[in-house]
Order: C-alpha cells, then structure tokens, then sequence
C-alpha cells in the first residue's frame, strides 16, 4: 500500500511511462569510493555535512542522466537508423560541442541530422543515416558541471575555494559537482562547503513561494536598510533553520544603533586629528589607552577566527559587546573628560585620539562584511584612511606590538576596583547624598595587597572614577589585609563645582581672570583663541 505520487508543484497525479534512460554508473572505474576519499579531504562546515553526503554517496543508485522534457539541453547521442545502436563517441561529441558554440543548443532542433554528425560518420552496421535523441539532460547535471563553466571556461582558477548551499544539497548540488568532478578530474570541485539551513516562517513552516509565505527581504530593506537584514542573519546560528518574522528586526535596531552611534561618537571626537601630525607613539600612551588597545587587537583576533570558522555571530556579539562594554561604558566614558576639556593640542587629548583613531580603524575594518554600507560610509570619514574604500583595506591583522597581558592583568584589578567605586556611587545617589558622580569625594580604604596598586595610579583614579576628588587612606579595612578588598566611603566632594569641567575643586574662584574655573581650565581656556569682535551694522 502507498500513496499514489504527485506532482509537488501543480498537485496533479503523475503518468508513469516505461522508456530507456541513459545512466552514469556511480560504481564504473571506483568513482564511488574515489568521490568518498575527496569527502574526506574537503573541509565541510559544519563538520557533520561530511558525514551526511558521505552516507549519501555510500548509498547512491546510478544517475539518471535523461529527462522528457521539451526544453534543455539535449543529450548529444544519436541512434543509427539502420540497426538502432547508439553513438555517443567523444568525436561525435566535440562535434555537436562545436556547433553549440557558434549556433546555441537550439542547433539541435534546427540543423538536420546529417549536419550534427562529422562528414563522413559511420555507424559500425555501415550506415549513414542517424535520429538525434530526444532526451534532454538531466538540470542536475547542468548545475553539476557548473565548477567547469564558471572557474574554467572564465579562468577563476579550479577548484573553488567554496560551495554555499542550503542543507538540502547534499543530495543535489553538492553531490552532482561532486560525482562530474572526480569522474573527469579525480578531484572534487571545491575546498570547503558551507551549509545554512532553511528560512522558515512563524509557523515553523520553510517559505515558499507555492506556499505564499515568503517575506521579502525588499521589505525589511525599505523600511530599515540592507545592514539591517544583513545584520539579522549574521547574528543568528545560520547552520540551523530560522524562523524569520518582522519581530525579529525590533530588537536589531538598538544592537545597530549601538555600533554605528559608537562609530559616529569615536569619527566626532577625530575633528581635527591628523594621524601623520597629532599620532603619538604607542609606548607614549598612558596606560588606560594602550589597555583599550589591547583589548581592539583581542577583538581583531577573535573576529578573525570567528570569520574562518564562517560564525559570523561571533563577530557580532565581539563587536556589540566591545562598543557597549568596553568604549562607551568604560573607555569612552573616561576620556571625555581629557577630550573636553583639555588645550586642543594637549599630549593627554592627543593620546585619546590616537588610541581612538587606531580602534576605529579596526573596528570598521571588522564589521565591514557584515554592517558594508555603514562601513563603507564611516570609512569616508576615517583621518588618515589606507585605502579609498574599506573593501580595499581588507580585515586588519593582529599587531603584536599592542598586545600587553601584563598591562591587562594590572588593568583588570583596577576596573575591579572601580566597580567597588561604582556601585557606592550609586546607592548613594539613591540616598540624595550626590547627584551625578563628580560631586562626590571617595575616601577609599584598600587592602593591604591592592593598596600599592592604587597609589602607583593615585593621580589617574579621580579620571577613572569620575570623581571630582579620592583619598587613598593609610590603613587597610579590618580583617581584609589579603586580596584585593576595598572598601568605599563616598562624600559630598569639597569646593566649588567648575563651570567648565563640572569637576569641584577648592581652587575654583582663585583665578580673577575666570572666577568659575578650576586650576585645570583656567590656563586653557586662556591659552584658547579669542574669537574676532563682530562688525557693528
């Protein structure tokens, strides 16, 4: 008992008919087990796609070569009228071949039997007389000779570097190119082959175009841009199948605002900047901004990897994570004091916007296969670019040169240490005993094993906690003499609060010439360019 077949695209059933095919034998001359040997040396991604097509080709019936159709590329045999034998001679062939390039295959139909065999051709009976096949090939074996026609016939060079294909092409279009390629090369056509899995709708269902439940990808981009929709399935795990809706977007959108307001803020700070001018020397930075630098070349180093193991949602989370973490909510957020209030030329200023420029670089680069038109579009705008368009400049490589664990591990206790800070900060804002965190003076009592550490960055912790003033105090907490314990004690900062800076300071009112300013902003703004008087009317 079976249900009776039909036609998976119109319904109807089908109309069996019982007629000679031509056939590739899958076991002639060891192509079985040649093909199952190229399995083994082809990369496959992910790694159990070598075992699917290699059960597959292990199991595999002869290819049915002939189609009954009446469009295709014809099957270039010919039967002789005399005895019925068939002629498929590679002369008869290079014949028809010849034909076909200067006329089309539609030659076949057109020209007369006598005219698609060479002058003189003769069946082994004697006779002269032959009928061309009406069979038609098979579309698979198009599709599988297609690594001849595009890396060959345009020298692109044999074999590719990739095949992508949805999971369902182990059986077709991976298994096709492969059987032709090692039938007449002994090599299989490709290095590596990728496998996605399929796009499905809310409803767990593939879409399809019979079914009526495709969403187009034209919609999304209307209405939010290619990065978008580019960005949606770079962050998913391809290898699986997707359920795809419009709600899924939503929530893209603050992830792309998120890198692309980082880019714009770190391309706003480099106004003025010029890298062959202004760049300072790596081993000139202070240390906050070789750690920020480090920590781009480990962001280079994981995205590297991640783009050939093709887990292109690594490279999106590394990136996300980075902007959101790393600059705007730590780096970023300590040197805007250096940017904004320093002398425009100060080393201190220069040395942010160097480490800034040296990151933007790097992260453009990196997001440029995923986020192309925003990358493309902030490269314009990078001083001192290596190329005219990001496509050119190519993903960065590691440098070395800025790797520092030792900085890094130094650097880890004290962003441990400002947590502390951060979190007393906060429950005493919530007590109204500051508001924002430079009115606040933090008296910290450190442990006996991280106090060192503290008072070789004494001068740098008021910029790294966004405090107006710190006090590190002599004796460690009670019974935390080991480890790296801190306590925090947070008070209303002491001074007047500068009208520049926004930082309190008891010097603020000593300057006559700028009453409202700090020690700190009053030689600036003095050294400052005084805007020419405008012209009375």
């Amino acid at each position: 008992a079976h249900a009776y077949p039909h036609c998976w695209r119109c319904k109807n059933p089908l109309i069996f008919r019982a007629t000679e095919q031509w056939f590739l034998r899958i076991d002639h001359d060891g192509l079985r087990e040649k093909a199952g040997a190229e399995i083994e040396r082809v990369s496959w991604v992910p790694k159990w796609g070598r075992d699917r097509i290699g059960n597959m080709m292990q199991t595999r019936p002869d290819w049915c070569l002939s189609r009954q159709r009446a469009w295709g590329v014809p099957i270039p045999a010919f039967s002789c009228d005399g005895c019925g034998a068939f002629h498929a001679e590679p002369t008869l062939i290079a014949h028809v071949e010849a034909i076909f390039r200067a006329r089309g295959s539609d030659a076949w139909y057109e020209l007369p039997p006598s005219e698609l065999v060479p002058a003189g051709y003769r069946c082994h009976c004697g006779g002269t007389a032959f009928t061309p096949d009406d069979n038609i090939l098979d579309v698979w074996f198009d599709a599988g000779c297609s690594h001849d026609a595009v890396l060959n016939e345009r020298g692109l060079g044999w074999p590719a570097d990739l095949y992508v294909e949805a999971v369902d092409q182990h059986r077709g279009w991976f298994q096709v190119s492969l059987i032709t390629a090692v039938a007449t090369t002994g090599q299989a056509p490709y290095r590596q082959v990728l496998t996605h899995g399929l796009i499905l709708d809310q409803h767990s269902k593939k879409m399809s175009k019979s079914l009526g439940n495709v969403v187009s990808p034209d919609e999304i981009i209307n209405k939010n841009g290619a990065d978008i929709l580019r960005l949606l399935f770079a962050s998913v795990d391809f290898t699986a199948d997707t359920c795809f809706s419009q709600n899924l977007v939503t929530p893209l959108l603050e992830t792309y605002r998120r890198i692309r307001n980082t880019c714009r803020f770190l391309l706003g700070n480099l106004h003025g900047f010029d890298p062959a001018r202004d760049a300072v020397p790596t081993a000139a930075l202070p240390e906050l901004d070789r750690w920020i630098l480090h920590r781009g070349q480990q962001l280079v180093a994981r995205s590297l990897a991640a783009y050939d193991e093709f887990a292109f949602h690594h490279v999106v989370q590394g990136l996300v994570n980075f902007c959101a973490v790393d600059l705007s909510a730590l780096y970023l957020d300590v040197v805007k004091d250096r940017l904004y209030t320093s002398a425009p030329d100060a080393p201190a200023r220069r040395a942010a916007q160097t480490a800034m420029w040296r990151v933007l670089d790097h992260l453009v680069r990196l997001m440029a296969p995923i986020l192309s038109y925003t990358a493309d579009d902030t490269w314009t705008y990078v001083p001192g670019r290596s190329a005219a368009s990001v496509f050119e400049a190519g993903l960065p490589a590691v440098d070395a040169s800025l790797i520092d664990d030792a900085l890094a591990a130094k650097w880890e206790r004290l962003l441990a240490a400002r947590a502390v800070v951060t979190k007393a900060l906060e429950e005493t804002r919530k007590q109204g005993v500051i508001g924002h965190s430079l009115d606040a003076r933090v008296l910290l009592a450190p442990s006996s094993a991280l106090r060192p550490l503290l008072a070789a960055a004494r001068a740098d912790l008021p910029a790294l906690f966004i405090v107006s003033q710190v006090e590190l105090l002599d004796a460690a907490a009670d019974g935390a003499a080991d480890g790296d314990h801190l306590t925090v004690t947070v008070e209303a900062a002491r001074g007047a609060k500068c009208g520049r800076c926004w930082n309190f300071s008891e010097a603020v009112g000593a300057a006559a010439d700028h009453p409202q300013l700090c020690e700190r902003c009053a030689p600036v703004v003095r050294a400052l360019p005084l805007a020419a008087p405008q012209a009375s009317a």
